[in-house]
């Protein structure tokens, strides 16, 4: 099959099947959130109120409503076959499964999204430019991935940054300060690439050794229309 559509495979070819799902499942997430995003914002980002969960909420349900309506089409039409995206969902590790570690230790990323077999997990964090936040984002949000604690089998990771206030070179200039500070991580492993996807969202890339990838997706959110 592979051989007929003039793919050439080198090397372990369970590896480069898994490399290549995974890097599938990336763009296609890419693709959803943005979308998600975009009408969010149609909404002027309508929510309960500006806490995390409630923002992480509302972004969970413009996926899923993406997801249903996009299930409705032909299959031949449809851009999101095969995938679930689920709101703070329990990861127990093989140790608690076999009775060896703590159950009430279970990571709980914000939101995890499926494709196939393809899972990757989502954290999400408030951001501005200010000394607590971009912090957190470092110690209770990329430090999860990097510990391993959501998982150390060569799948990226995705960051969610919604930014309240400041400018974005600054945020990311903290956030870098707090890897190196924090983590004690070099250089090498500090936010870049940054890509421009809409009016709202910017990517950035972080690298961390050994072959952990973080993708960072950064939603600027001025003034969120709550409830009166």
């Amino acid at each position: 099959m592979i051989e007929g559509i003039g793919l050439q495979v080198s090397g372990d070819p369970a590896a480069w099947l898994s490399d290549y799902a995974n890097q599938s499942a990336e763009r296609l997430i890419e693709l959803l959130l943005t979308e998600a995003v975009a009408a969010w914002a149609s909404e002027r980002f309508f929510t309960h109120s500006e806490r995390e969960t409630a923002f992480t909420i509302r972004l969970y349900a413009f996926c899923e409503r993406l997801i249903i309506a996009d299930g409705r089409q032909a299959l031949a039409h449809q851009r999101y076959p095969q995938m679930q995206v689920y709101y703070d969902m329990p990861q127990p590790s093989l140790a608690m499964l076999d009775g060896l570690e703590d159950p009430d230790m279970t990571p709980r990323p914000d939101m995890t999204i499926c494709i196939g077999r393809t899972m990757l997990r989502v954290e999400a964090k408030r951001l501005k430019d200010d000394t607590v936040l971009p912090k957190a984002y470092v110690v209770s949000g990329m430090d999860r991935y990097i510990q391993g604690r959501y998982g150390g089998d060569g799948r990226p990771g995705i960051m969610l940054g919604y930014v309240l206030k400041g400018k974005r070179d600054g945020i990311i200039a903290r956030i870098n300060n707090a890897v190196s500070t924090e983590l004690g991580r070099p250089r090498s492993e500090h936010l870049g690439q940054r890509k421009r996807l809409n009016d709202h969202t910017v990517r950035y890339t972080s690298k961390h050794a050994p072959d952990l990838v973080l993708r960072h997706y950064h939603l600027r959110i001025p003034a969120p229309m709550t409830p009166p």
